[in-house]
């Protein structure tokens, strides 16, 4: 994987930052025995088809290799590059056409996306420091986990370093008469700690459950805990009921930041299970993607400039921008991810995250300038990477499940998606997006109990839900339902709310509306690859389902052209 220092070209230092960073880093000599090798290098890079460069950013990269290795790196400028490589002419100016230094960018984050997924091949490494154009040539030292520590410090790096947000979990206090089921109380706090241990966001402590404090010193030991947050309440079992009531604190200051009572009639199924389904409620409410604890993280970040946030805060990011897949979220979170992945090569969420980000930037046509299949290939390499680091981690899973369902492996993409819900029942886009896999494929009675599960247990619907929802009640002739369903889409820069609402709006026989909707989708359709469906099903569509949306829409006002696969 890319290593830390690499995270250099991603910045922009002082000259004297940059001598005093680089220790002196020069060019490699060509008498040293390195110089095969690093031919062999530049061969593996420019010849790969996973090196998504342009053939003239090819030629920009092996001339400067090639320079450095014949020890004229004082020769490798923005003038002699562009008139020796780009083919400028002898009265180029650097000063008046940046096109070098906006082709260096680019050559950067090529070299930053080959090393991504092709790393573990290499035994030496070319990557070219922003702030010049002279390449280095790294070894494995440089870029391997333990070299961190070294790189700690760099300006270029998150200031922050934590992986998950961090959460005490707390006896719950017994109230009521309890002596039917003396170890209630502590059943439940477990199940609560498994249900957030469950997700890889959060990272959860035990208080020892043997312990009594009186409120003050609870009070402290919050204040003290090693960690953002501590969890804490009560159980009651009377009149055949059960009442929980949990309080979300800020560890460091006891402040008080969110509180919720859960009740449920226990005359309706065994003591226990409801136990455990309250417990996961409180799971859900506070750990999902868009819960209580990645909410206020979001708040924080959302004051933070880019380069100061932590693995985890980009994490968060990119399930904020997954709520509506925005475009002008798009890069921001990428870029945020791929330097977490390079700055924490074992950091399995981030991987996970990159790869549905992949998986977007061919499908919603998110990343016009980059090969659709090569974006492809990419997602499934990110995925297959989180799930090596973190085989139980149900993002790994769910990344390699949407990954395979755009490159047209139907099994492959269901096997891991029923895999990412097992490691993580209460993950609710999990749930929604197999859902909505299922009624793609017409198994209306395997994806429709899910999206509406999902849809009862978010706080937050996502857009997914209301789509599958909305294509299940149109396909079966309710179209206001379905149309209900569609105007509470909230993704302004995909098509799927639009073609929702222009095919329920025509079967109602509202075509002004409906016209309105089509033109939304003409203007989106150059955005993205593919027919009108491909940014939703790929080609695995139902055919049934495929030849009722595309009918309704071509009635709407949809040409043949925009909406063919």
């Amino acid at each position: 994987m890319i290593d830390a220092d690499e995270m250099r070209c991603l910045t922009t230092p002082s000259p004297a930052a940059a001598l005093d960073r680089y220790d002196g880093a020069a060019p490699a000599d060509p008498a040293t025995s390195r110089s095969d090798e690093i031919h062999r290098e530049l061969d593996r890079v420019v010849d790969s088809v996973r090196f998504d460069a342009s053939e003239r950013n090819r030629r920009f990269l092996a001339y400067v290799v090639e320079e450095a290795l014949a020890g004229r790196g004082g020769r490798i400028k923005a003038y002699n590059i562009a008139t020796e490589v780009f083919g400028r002419d002898v009265n180029f100016d650097p000063q008046l056409d940046p096109v070098v230094r906006m082709e260096a960018r680019r050559l950067r984050r090529s070299l930053e996306r080959f090393y991504l997924t092709c790393g573990d091949n290499s035994s030496i490494r070319i990557a070219m420091p922003k702030g010049g154009y002279v390449p280095e040539f790294q070894t494995p030292a440089l870029w391997s986990p333990s070299a961190g520590d070294a790189q700690a410090n760099a300006p270029s790096e998150p200031a922050g370093t934590e992986r998950a947000s961090t959460i005490l979990v707390a006896p719950f206090d017994a109230e009521g008469d309890q002596s039917m089921f003396l170890h209630f109380n502590r059943g439940f706090a477990e199940q609560v700690t498994i249900g957030l241990a469950r997700f890889p966001e959060i990272a959860v402590f035990e208080r020892p459950s043997d312990a009594h404090y009186a409120s003050a010193a609870a009070g402290e030991q919050r204040r003290n805990a090693n960690g953002e947050f501590a969890l804490s309440g009560s159980t009651a079992l009377f009149a055949g009921s059960l009442n929980v009531k949990a309080v979300l604190v800020q560890a460091r200051t006891g402040r008080v930041l969110w509180g919720q009572s859960f009740e449920r009639d226990l005359q309706c199924g065994n003591v226990l299970s409801i136990r455990d389904e309250v417990a996961n409620s409180l799971v859900r409410a506070l750990a999902q993607p868009y819960g209580v604890i990645s909410s206020i993280a979001n708040a924080a970040a959302q004051a933070k400039e880019p380069r100061s946030l932590s693995p985890v805060e980009c994490v968060i990011r990119f399930y904020e921008y997954k709520r509506t897949y925005r475009r002008d979220l798009f890069s921001g979170v990428r870029q945020c991810l791929e330097r977490t992945a390079i700055t924490n090569p074992d950091y399995a969420e981030a991987f996970a995250c990159l790869s549905q980000l992949y998986t977007d930037g061919h499908r919603f046509g998110f990343a016009p300038t980059e090969s659709p299949s090569g974006l492809r290939r990419q997602a499934i390499e990110l995925a297959d990477r989180a799930v090596q680091l973190a085989p139980d981690s149900s993002r790994g899973h769910h990344a390699r499940g949407l990954a395979y369902w755009f490159a047209h492996d139907v099994p492959a993409s269901l096997k891991a998606m029923q895999m990412a819900l097992a490691f993580n029942p209460n993950a609710t886009d999990i749930m929604t997006d197999l859902g909505l896999i299922w009624s793609l494929l017409g198994e209306w009675g395997k994806g429709v109990p899910l999206l509406e599960k999902a849809s009862a247990q978010q706080l937050s619907r996502l857009g997914a839900n209301c789509v599958g929802l909305s294509l299940y009640h149109f396909v079966n002739g309710r179209y206001e339902e379905a149309l209900a369903e569609a105007r509470d889409v909230d993704m302004p820069d995909v098509t799927h709310g639009f073609v929702a609402r222009a095919i329920s709006l025509v079967r109602l026989g509202r075509k002004e509306e409906a016209a309105r909707a089509v033109q939304r989708i003409v203007e989106l359709a150059p955005c993205r690859g593919g027919g009108i469906l491909a940014d939703l099903a790929g080609v695995n569509a139902n055919p049934d389902l495929a030849d009722k949306v595309l009918a309704a829409l071509r009635e709407a006002g949809l040409s043949t052209e925009v909406t063919r696969h």
